[in-house]
Order: structure tokens, then sequence, then C-alpha cells
């Protein structure tokens, strides 16, 4: 699927409004860039259980929790692409990669090298106190992928990660 330019950054635009509360480091892609002027948007949805620490005595309940990311990506060239995700619930990261190698052009495997900003708000209110937290995080991820089959592909990001807060 194909989309213009004008299209897919009044997309990205839009993403920003439903900005919350957590920190994603979840990856749905292969090293593999998207070709030039080509689109992709996806949505990724996981699941579990938190064990609550309180002060209360008696009072430590397990909760389910929910995480989701919106994802969008758009080919710059043939080699490189950018992309954004919106994580549920709440922080929003601006990623651009550079192929370096591709199955898809002949190479065993796929390799990319990338940079990734991330940006969480997190607030919380308690006893008629609020508090905000900025947290800031700069990763320099490398994507490796293989495909072992036309329908099933493992890969790996290890990242570098830089965090700030405030």
């Amino acid at each position: 699927m194909s989309m213009g330019l004008p299209r897919f950054l009044l997309l990205l635009a839009g993403l920003p409004l439903a900005l919350g509360a957590c920190t994603s480091v979840s990856v749905y892609q292969s090293a593999k860039t998207l070709p030039k002027g080509d689109f992709q948007a996806g949505l990724g949805v996981g699941g579990g259980a938190a064990k609550n620490k309180t002060n209360i005595a008696g009072f430590n309940p397990d909760f389910p929790t929910l995480s989701g990311d919106l994802w969008t990506r758009y080919g710059i060239t043939d080699r490189v692409d950018a992309g954004l995700k919106l994580s549920l619930f709440g922080s929003l990261t601006g990623d651009a990669r550079c192929g370096l190698l591709n199955e898809s052009r002949g190479d065993a495997f796929s390799l990319a090298a990338g940079a990734a900003y991330v940006y969480t708000s997190v607030s919380t209110a308690y006893s008629g106190h609020q508090d905000k937290t900025v947290i800031q995080d700069m990763m320099l991820p490398l994507y490796l992928s293989k495909d072992l089959a036309d329908w099933f592909t493992v890969y790996a990001v290890p990242r570098y990660v830089r965090r700030t807060t405030g």
C-alpha cells in the first residue's frame, strides 16, 4: 500500500492527541526497511498481571495490565524509513532506521541501525497532591532479522537507552 507524504504527515500530526502515561520498548518490525513511498500501520496488544505493593496492611492486590501500541512507518528511500508509535497508555516514539543488509536484496539476513526518541508524561494525584513526571528516552537500536519462511520471521532488537527524567 502506498500513501503520499502529505497524508502520512497529517496522520503523524494527529497521533500525539492520545498521549497518556507509560513507556514502551516493544518492536513490531523486522530489520527490513520499507521501500521508498511505502506506508505501513499496525496495532500491537499485550497483557499480563502486576502486583501492586502498598503500605496498607492486607491490601496488595493483583491488577490485570493491558498494553497496546499504534504504529506507522513510511519509506523515505529504499534503505531509510521513519515511523511513529503511540503506546497506550502514554508514550510517543519517533524513530528512523537505515537498512544495511536485506534478505530481499540477496543478503543472508537483514540488519538495520536506527535512532529513536521516546517521550512519556506521567501524572498522578493522591490526597489532593498532584505530581507530573516527564521521561525522555534516546535509543540507538540495532535491528536483526531472518526470514525462516514466507510467513515467519525471527528478529531481535538490542538497543542502548539513555533516559532522563524530570
